[in-house]
Order: C-alpha cells, then sequence, then structure tokens
C-alpha cells in the first residue's frame, strides 16, 4: 500500500507538471501570434502526407534546392505493411503546412501598416526637432561675432548704403533699445580681390627664390632678377617651378589688372551689423526675417523696409 500510495502521488505530479507545460505552451503559442500579428510569418504549421511528386529528384534545381530553410519542411517516412495491406512498407514522404487563415487578419493589416508609418514619422520629426534644441544649445554655450551680427544680403543701389554711419542710425532708429556696435560694408568687388591675392601669391614665389627675403623690392624687382641664378632644368620639369624672369612678368601682369580693377566703381553686396548683446541680433532678425513663399509678410510693419526694400538677412 505505500508503495501504491508513493506511485500514485508521483504520477499525480507528472500529471500535474505535463497540464503546466501545456499552458505555458499555450501562453506562448498566443504571445507569439500577437508578435506576428500584421506580418508574413506563419508560425501555425502542421505535418501531412504527400502522395505523389515529392520526391527531391522532382523538386531539384528549384526552391527545395535554392532556398535553405525548405529543406526543414521535407521529411521521409515509412508506412508500416499492415497499415497499406501491402507485403513491404511503404516509403512516403511528409510536408510542412501553413494551416494559417489569412482572411482572420487580413483587416489588421491596414491599421497595423498606417500605425507603423506614424510611429516612424513622428519619431523622425521628433529626432528633428531634438537634434535643433541642441543644436541652439551648443551654439548659445560658445560665443562668436556670428551670435551678434546679421548679414543683410540685398541692400538698395543707393548712395546711402555706402554709409556705415547711415545704417547704425537707421538701426537704432527702427528697433527700441538697440545699439549698433559695427557696421562693415562689403563691395562687389571679387575680382579685385582675386586678383591681389594672385600677385601676393607670386610675390612669395619670388621671395622664395632670394637668400635674403627681406631685401625683395618691387620697384627694384628686375634688378634683382638679374643677380640671381638661372634655375636648374629638372627643377622647372619635375617641380613644375616657374623662374624668376617669368614670375617678374607675371607680377606685372597682375598689377596691370589691379590697376584697371581698382578704376571700376563698385556696388555694395552685403552689409554686417553687429550689435552690442545677442538679445538685440535675435529681435532683429525675429522681425526682418522673410519667409521665401510670403515675401510680402511685412507690409503692416513699413518701418522695417528700409528705403523700399524689404531686407533680406
Amino acid at each position: 500500500p505505500a508503495t501504491c500510495s508513493s506511485a500514485c502521488t508521483n504520477g499525480n505530479q507528472l500529471d500535474g507538471i505535463r497540464e503546466l507545460v501545456h499552458q505555458l505552451d499555450g501562453i506562448r503559442e498566443k504571445a507569439k501570434s500577437w508578435l506576428l500579428l500584421g506580418t508574413a510569418v506563419c508560425s501555425n504549421t502542421q505535418w501531412e502526407m504527400c502522395l505523389s511528386d515529392c520526391g527531391e529528384e522532382y523538386w531539384k534545381g528549384k526552391s527545395w534546392q535554392s532556398f535553405p530553410g525548405t529543406k526543414d519542411r521535407l521529411a521521409p517516412g515509412t508506412k508500416d505493411r499492415l497499415a497499406t495491406g501491402s507485403m513491404d512498407d511503404l516509403n512516403i514522404t511528409f510536408l510542412k503546412r501553413n494551416i494559417c487563415n489569412i482572411e482572420e487578419t487580413s483587416m489588421m493589416y491596414g491599421p497595423l501598416i498606417f500605425s507603423t508609418v506614424i510611429i516612424v514619422m513622428t519619431a523622425i520629426y521628433y529626432w528633428i526637432y531634438s537634434q535643433k534644441k541642441r543644436i541652439e544649445l551648443f551654439d548659445n554655450a560658445e560665443h562668436s561675432s556670428t551670435d551678434y551680427t546679421i548679414e543683410i544680403n540685398n541692400p538698395p543701389k543707393t548712395d546711402s548704403s555706402f554709409s556705415p554711419d547711415v545704417w547704425k542710425k537707421w538701426f537704432e532708429v527702427t528697433f527700441d533699445d538697440m545699439e549698433v556696435a559695427a557696421c562693415t560694408i562689403a563691395l562687389d568687388n571679387e575680382q579685385l580681390i582675386q586678383a591681389l591675392a594672385n600677385r601676393r601669391s607670386l610675390i612669395m614665389k619670388l621671395q622664395n627664390e632670394l637668400e635674403r627675403p627681406e631685401d625683395f623690392d618691387i620697384d627694384h624687382m628686375d634688378d634683382i632678377v638679374n643677380h640671381l641664378d638661372e634655375m636648374p632644368k629638372w627643377k622647372r620639369i619635375f617641380c613644375f617651378a616657374a623662374s624668376p624672369k617669368r614670375l617678374v612678368e607675371a607680377i606685372k601682369n597682375q598689377t596691370a589688372v589691379i590697376s584697371t580693377l581698382s578704376e571700376k566703381d563698385y556696388a555694395v553686396a552685403s552689409v554686417f551689423v553687429t550689435f552690442q548683446t545677442q538679445v538685440q541680433q535675435k529681435e532683429v532678425l525675429g522681425k526682418l526675417l522673410v519667409p521665401a513663399f510670403c515675401s510680402r509678410r511685412k507690409l503692416d510693419y513699413k518701418k522695417y523696409i528700409y528705403e523700399g526694400t524689404i531686407l533680406k538677412v
């Protein structure tokens, strides 16, 4: 009796364990089905007999051979002669078949995809917004001249645009509690600046040929070159170096170009206005910035129009 009681107890415990494992399997399958809801993955499968055209010879060169995972869905087996009535065992093939019901979840695809797009777009916009906030935070932590300065890209073609005092007075009168620290007028003389830079580069090359660069005199370049040794041929070939005489000719040509360009009258290309505080700069930007698609927005604020021109800053 004691042995029977012990065996019965062990059997009940095993039945309880099996029931618990079965419940856990059901919970796991239900959670798995929810996670796969709306996807093309089917976890509900079963093995079925395939009676014809199921050998690997039939599928040779097709998906069974080309797709690695498909061999897990094909398995050989035998059916004994007692079941078939034959004298020999029958070789059969089993296929793992998906038995998911697409119609039950097809109505969920649209809402799931739409919700996914909304979540992704919200995350992207939040990331962009957070990046802008971080950029503003880092910019405020490090001060530079750009934090106090604005650039006017379209100054009017009038004589007053050449006067820094006129710009300074206009900003201090137009805006309340405004103090301009500096005003810089940039002329549209890019060709002249480039010619000056080219001549400076040629002069530096010629100075490198001298033993004492500080003895260089632009008014007596010919005399200086006459006392220099002739440049070796290998240096002209392999280093593409110009001889001192050619450098002098190039400097004279650039000087003539600079003299011609200096006689021209140049218009104002842009105006840089620097304020005393960063708060003043942000206030001016907030009132002068105009959207590209609505450039007449400031018609209600005519005092911000400088000599009939909506300033682009």
